[in-house]
């Protein structure tokens, strides 16, 4: 690889570790960036690619909003539509830790849920545990081939944490060919060209 394109494909890297997390958390949010708090209508399980927004600071907790999703789970307990809102409001304020669980459990009644299993890959990646992120993503592609968001994600994940260069690429050109119109494909489209371009040149 040439000097001035060496330099290129580094700071494109660094550009995508600073403002790629923003992105993609932009785009895991619920559908058209309305407050999780709104109604189990924002939920959606059907795991639908949810509106990009700009980048925002991360969520302040509402123990009010909080305390009331947990009495509610106490209430309804098989309800895992619940446990996916509040496991978001602690996503969004940085708190995986307390979401994973909440995910983990609401998937024990709908290992189906492609919102949840998303949402869990994300907090795992997030906190570091990225051979667990990265088995939620395959987890979820095979059960729904071309799923954006977790081809979105693990492509994230295989770029910017393991600096596997050309498996994060093959899943980004992944997401482009099954969903191309869709929001995930066109977050990552700088970056890909930016990919491909210091990448033809190794």
């Amino acid at each position: 690889m040439r000097k001035d394109n060496a330099v290129f494909f580094v700071g494109g890297l660094v550009f995508g570790l600073l403002l790629g997390y923003f992105v993609f958390e932009s785009v895991s949010q619920a559908p058209g960036g309305a407050s999780l708090s709104t109604g189990p209508e924002t939920l959606g399980s059907s795991g639908e690619a949810a509106t990009a927004q700009a980048p925002t600071s991360r969520r302040v907790l509402d123990p009010q909003e909080v305390a009331a999703l947990e009495n509610m789970i106490q209430q309804n307990p098989d309800d895992s539509q619940l446990r996916i809102r509040l496991g978001n409001l602690y996503l969004e304020a940085g708190h995986e830790d307390q979401a994973i669980p909440l995910f983990r459990e609401a998937l024990a009644g709908n290992p189906a849920d492609s919102h949840a299993r998303s949402h869990l890959a994300q907090s795992l990646a997030n906190v570091g545990r990225i051979d667990e992120a990265i088995a939620e993503y395959q987890t979820l592609l095979a059960n729904e081939p071309g799923n954006p968001q977790a081809l979105l994600g693990l492509g994230r994940v295989r770029l910017y944490t393991q600096q596997d260069i050309r498996s994060g690429m093959e899943a980004w050109e992944e997401l482009v060919r099954v969903a191309p119109d869709s929001r995930e494909a066109q977050s990552i489209s700088d970056e890909l060209e930016a990919l491909r371009s210091a990448h033809a040149t190794n």
